[in-house]
């Protein structure tokens, strides 16, 4: 039994490699939910996504300079840092802005930089974009 929890617990740690995890993250996202006040995630209607290159490049339909579900006219574009977990949007009003992420394979949560709750989920929709 002590057998089965260690090999449980080391296939756990060491599962997937940050190769696995940098193409896994390639493809578009979909925003699904927005941060409250209270810290907890309410489910949301929204067509903005993200779209994750593999040459670092991320693109977006909505507005990645803000914490907000707005569709703009223009996409936005920034790059991307898999093992630093970071965004970079470019063209923000307050220069190059940068944002963190965590990536959970089916899911992944975008935080914006501000003093309170300002957390985006994002749901994988599409994979594989050049």
């Amino acid at each position: 039994m002590k057998r089965y929890i260690f090999c449980s617990l080391l296939w756990l740690f060491l599962g997937c490699t940050k190769e696995e995890d940098e193409e896994g993250i390639i493809g578009t996202w979909q925003l699904v939910a927005l941060q409250n006040a209270d810290g907890s995630l309410e489910t949301i209607e929204s067509n903005k996504v993200l779209v994750f290159e593999k040459n670092g490049r991320i693109r977006s339909n909505g507005a990645m300079c803000n914490f907000t579900n707005t569709i703009l006219e223009q996409e936005e574009i920034g790059t991307y840092d898999m093992p630093q977990g970071s965004i970079r949007a470019k063209d923000c009003a307050t220069a190059i802005l940068e944002r963190s992420f965590s990536y959970h394979q089916t899911y992944l949560l975008l935080k914006h930089p501000c003093n309170q709750h300002c957390v985006e989920k994002y749901e994988r929709v599409e994979m594989d974009v050049e």
